[in-house]
């Protein structure tokens, strides 16, 4: 029921919107006044929040002296939850290298797998799985290498010592069977045996993911049951518990995935970028596409994308053709990007760590990020030095709605040294935006303010607009209110 429904003023508390914070405050409207909330719904989110960044190098991961990491290929995590990496340390040679511990205090080092390195020469891509408990396999795009519990690397080979199957970029396991890709042709191996030292070449079922347009694998992902299967235009997915059951289709001839990289699974889906933007899929509806609010970024995409979830949290890294680098973070609760201008990773790691508190244990979660140089840890280096956020659309239901807009509210919470201001603007999208609050600058500790941006004639006269609010430093925005003057009814 609508308040000039009502036989007389009511006065409730009104709930403002989550799209940036969650936690949202009751505020109680004053006895002088009759109001109406518009837009209570997931319009009220911002489409997009824009910030530019900057980022703390993790010394401690990082190495010191002439045990400081160089040419960082490709990151990931071993079988028993240890970091590895494919590089150098202190200038030596290319190898794979694993940490020596879960501690990051500068206690523990990088230690050489014993014969990596010779096992990586012409290795151009890597990927990796976790084989089994106490064994992890790398793909290079030449060889199969599997890493034991004992830290020694060893070819997987046939009879005879010839690799197979030959020309591996992407490696994935599934109910412990080895399930293979090349960027060589379109065909996806399935290994039938589930111990690495019983494969041999007739051990494999071949499934061919057959396409009009000749194109080969770009990509190759588990989800859930199912495995995906991806080339440039096309998506294919081989479902079944055990390989008399397997069973292979395709998922879409539209929708393919143009980096390995790219791919990381949340709690509620499985995302990846396409070559016109990022996808979900969720097992229940085919793959849907989330990322029209940062098409730009991905339109001016270069040559390198990586990605990783924290399970609520998409982060997307993306190279531009200028050379610089943009990270996109998608927030699955609440459907929002967040983007960080000029921070940039080639390669993320997801490590989770066990921590028992009074007899239970309790998962977490570290992402490490790296340039291909540094690593660092995400979330916790990241400060950010400016910032902004435009909100959709705010329909007002024509101008003769628009008449009676009254007041519109920021609720906010800030830290001593931040500041903001805020625009408005009448298109739908783009720029156009005017300042109508000039900038507020907070000068007392964990301030709670409540902004009153002015309503004159230019917005009430506007049938739709979009609020933008830019500042810097430390600013929780968590609650808008829309004011609307309603002429009760007489009854």
């Amino acid at each position: 029921m609508y308040l000039n429904e009502l036989p007389q003023k009511s006065y409730p508390s009104l709930m403002g919107f989550g799209g940036i914070n969650t936690g949202v405050s009751p505020f109680n409207i004053a006895d002088n006044e009759a109001t109406e909330i518009l837009n209570l719904s997931s319009d009220n989110f911002p489409a997009i929040s824009v910030a530019k960044g900057d980022r703390e190098i993790w010394y401690e991961l990082n190495g010191q002296g002439d045990k400081i990491v160089k040419d960082i290929k490709y990151a990931g995590i071993l079988f028993d939850g240890i970091p590895f990496f494919i590089g150098s340390v202190g200038g030596g040679e290319v190898g794979i290298y694993y940490h020596s511990g879960t501690n990051y205090d500068g206690s523990a080092a990088w230690l050489a797998i014993e014969g990596s390195a010779e096992l990586l020469e012409g290795g151009t891509e890597f990927t990796s799985t976790a084989f089994s408990d106490d064994t992890t396999v790398i793909a290079t795009g030449k060889k199969l290498i599997s890493i034991t519990e004992s830290y020694k690397a060893k070819e997987i080979t046939k009879q005879g010592d010839e690799p197979f199957p030959k020309d591996v970029n992407f490696v994935v396991t599934k109910e412990e069977r080895l399930l293979t890709a090349s960027t060589q042709n379109d065909a996806l191996q399935a290994s039938e045996y589930q111990m690495v030292q019983y494969i041999n070449s007739d051990d494999f079922q071949i499934f061919h993911a057959q396409t009009e347009a000749r194109q080969y694998a770009t990509a190759l992902a588990l989800y859930g049951d199912y495995a995906l299967y991806f080339k440039k235009n096309s998506t294919h997915i081989l479902y079944g518990k055990t390989p008399d059951s397997y069973s292979f289709d395709t998922m879409s001839y539209s929708i393919g995935c143009v980096s390995q990289r790219s791919i990381a699974e949340t709690d509620s889906s499985i995302m990846w970028l396409s070559k016109d933007g990022v996808y979900a899929y969720s097992a229940t509806t085919l793959p849907y596409k989330i990322s029209s609010p940062v098409q730009k970024y991905i339109d001016n995409m270069g040559s390198d994308a990586s990605a990783v979830s924290d399970g609520k949290k998409y982060y997307l890294s993306l190279s531009q053709k200028d050379g610089s680098f943009v990270l996109l973070i998608y927030d699955t609760e609440f459907k929002v990007w967040h983007v960080r201008e000029n921070i940039g990773y080639k390669m993320f790691i997801k490590q989770t760590i066990d921590e028992n508190d009074k007899d239970i244990v309790l998962k977490t979660s570290k992402i490490i990020g790296s340039d291909g140089v540094n690593f660092y840890e995400i979330g916790t280096g990241d400060t950010l030095s400016e910032w902004h956020f435009i909100t959709k659309p705010f329909d007002m239901g024509g101008v003769a709605k628009g008449q009676n807009l009254r007041r519109i509210y920021l609720n906010i919470r800030a830290k001593k040294g931040a500041k903001l201001e805020v625009y408005i603007s009448g298109k739908a999208e783009g720029d156009g935006f005017v300042s109508v609050k000039r900038r507020t600058y907070i000068k007392d500790e964990d301030e709670k303010l409540k902004i009153d941006i002015p309503v004159d004639k230019r917005i009430r006269n506007l049938p739709y607009f979009r609020i933008k609010i830019s500042g810097g430093g430390d600013i929780s925005v968590y609650g808008m209110e829309l004011h609307q003057r309603i002429k009760p009814k007489t009854y």
